[in-house]
């Protein structure tokens, strides 16, 4: 069975996608994007007006549906990736992913004023790991779907490696939903991985995540009986202590 998180990304990110490429298409933000430009004209990937737009328009395409939509939410979350992925080319990591998310933010919501913004939480940074953590969930379903190519045994290697870094990281970490994804994607794998042929040298099972999420509650329940066998001992000998007096 496959359960609904806070990430819930997986049937949502290509629609994204194209949101950001067709909204792009709009001619406003023109001047709003050269004040930005003589801002942050020193970051190479500022030096045309192209992406500040797409980033611009997007924002208002999302701020147009409002506070309360969970797939609202995952455009947030979506624009993060397109910032890792397609903007930096993965060739800076994840915190300086998150350094010109903010930038972009702020640059919207200074243009925008006092704007009720979905994405504005995103802006803080104890909301980079969940930011992190939806990128990664992508990049794993991205490399699944296989640019709509046919899922090979290649590609199965792929997921498999990206998908047991995953759960290493996961194995101190105590975000429930993000385990829970990857256990979606652990079902998904398996299933699809039976369709390739029987040569291939990939994983058929992947390692579960639950195991982690189990030890951690039986160390919690063995402490709580510990506490309780200790205090039992205690309240007995206050007992007998008081007897005697």
């Amino acid at each position: 069975m496959l359960y609904k998180t806070k990430y819930n990304l997986e049937g949502s990110y290509e629609k994204h996608k194209n949101e950001i490429e067709i909204n792009s298409e709009s001619s406003t933000y023109v001047s709003e994007c050269r004040e930005f430009k003589s801002q942050y004209g020193s970051y190479n990937i500022f030096n045309d007006d192209i992406t500040c737009k797409k980033v611009m328009i997007y924002l208002n395409f999302i701020g147009s549906y409002g506070l309360k939509s969970t797939y609202n939410d995952s455009r947030c979350k979506y624009l993060y990736y397109w910032i890792y992925e397609d903007l930096l080319k993965k060739n800076n990591n994840y915190d300086e992913a998150f350094k010109f998310y903010t930038i972009f933010l702020t640059a919207y919501f200074d243009n925008e004023g006092d704007d009720p913004h979905i994405c504005k939480k995103y802006k803080e940074e104890s909301e980079k790991i969940v930011l992190e953590k939806s990128a990664k969930l992508i990049e794993l379903y991205e490399t699944f779907n296989n640019n709509g190519e046919r899922f090979n045994c290649d590609c199965a290697k792929k997921c498999s490696e990206l998908y047991t870094k995953y759960v290493k990281e996961f194995n101190n970490d105590s975000d429930y939903d993000f385990c829970i994804e990857l256990e979606n994607f652990k079902h998904k794998y398996e299933e699809k991985v039976k369709s390739i042929e029987s040569s291939c040298d990939a994983e058929k099972i992947l390692p579960s995540v639950i195991k982690h999420d189990k030890l951690a509650i039986e160390q919690g329940l063995g402490n709580i009986i510990t506490t309780i066998i200790i205090l039992t001992i205690l309240f007995f000998l206050l007992f007998v202590l008081y007897k005697v007096k």
